[in-house]
């Protein structure tokens, strides 16, 4: 997996933690397309990241021989990636989700230690992604920076499209108030613009690597792109809903959460 698609897996991971007991809807934004290679729709968010992974590939002058050692790299870099303790976290915070009566102090602290959990996970990405430019050559890493550049007008529309499925699938079924969608729309809004600036600070901190090594600097962004976009807004959002609502967005969250662990384990130990 290259650079470029980690750091959507980045921006993924921050929403599934947002996701885990309450969530958002919004809906679906459209990615527009530049290349021949991502002209025919794909699937799913998840398959056009696979697809524009592999035109970076094709930008940089990566062979499947390259690709090979690439995918044997990071497999190895996370294997055994134990996802056990999060999921633990994640059905805590659906009990309180699920209670009578929200308990925003705890709420908010487990919500902490699941960004916790996010960040050594980032810090361990961050290292690989160190070594991943250390298999390049000298060509490969002027190309990346060249694949960089263009990461941000191509990885927020998709990363926004895979925000809106994600959100759509834990309010499905459940039914807002005129006062509870327009709180809904300004957590989209502060959710939107937080994830577009992490993500964006996440591919200079990579171009700033590229350039002049600065693998703290690289740690760092990667750490804060983990970090909930409206978290503890959605919290005190979720004090608005009765217990009814609460108990259908974690049935919702329960399913999509898993779903997802799933999808970014997997991407995680691709190529």
């Amino acid at each position: 997996m290259t650079r470029v698609t980690r750091l959507a897996v980045l921006a993924g991971l921050a929403l599934s933690a947002s996701l885990s007991g309450c969530g958002t809807a919004s809906r679906p934004v459209p990615v527009p397309s530049r290349s021949p290679s991502l002209e025919v729709a794909a699937a799913t968010p998840l398959d056009e990241l696979k697809a524009y992974k592999q035109e970076a590939y094709r930008q940089m002058g990566i062979d499947q021989a390259q690709q090979a050692k690439l995918k044997a790299l990071v497999r190895q870099e996370f294997k055994g990636l134990d996802l056990s303790a999060l999921k633990a976290d994640y059905q805590k915070f659906a009990t309180l989700m699920e209670a009578p009566t929200v308990d925003v102090q705890a709420s908010n602290a487990l919500l902490g230690t699941i960004e916790g959990r996010y960040r050594d996970l980032a810090a361990k990405m961050a290292d690989v992604e160190a070594k991943v430019h250390g298999m390049l050559s000298d060509e490969q890493r002027k190309k990346a920076l060249g694949v960089l550049a263009d990461a941000p007008s191509r990885l927020d529309p998709l990363v926004q499209k895979w925000r809106a499925e994600a959100y759509a699938a834990m309010l499905e079924g459940v039914t807002l108030t005129p006062q509870q969608q327009a709180g809904l729309q300004q957590l989209q809004q502060q959710d939107q613009a937080k994830g577009t600036a992490r993500l964006n600070a996440v591919i200079q901190a990579d171009s700033r690597y590229y350039r002049d090594m600065d693998k703290l600097a690289l740690t760092a962004a990667f750490q804060d792109a983990v970090g909930v976009n409206a978290g503890r807004e959605a919290i005190a959002w979720a004090t608005t809903l009765d217990q009814a609502q609460r108990k259908k967005m974690v049935a919702n969250a329960k399913r999509y959460t898993e779903r997802i662990l799933a999808q970014f384990k997997a991407m995680l130990q691709a190529d």
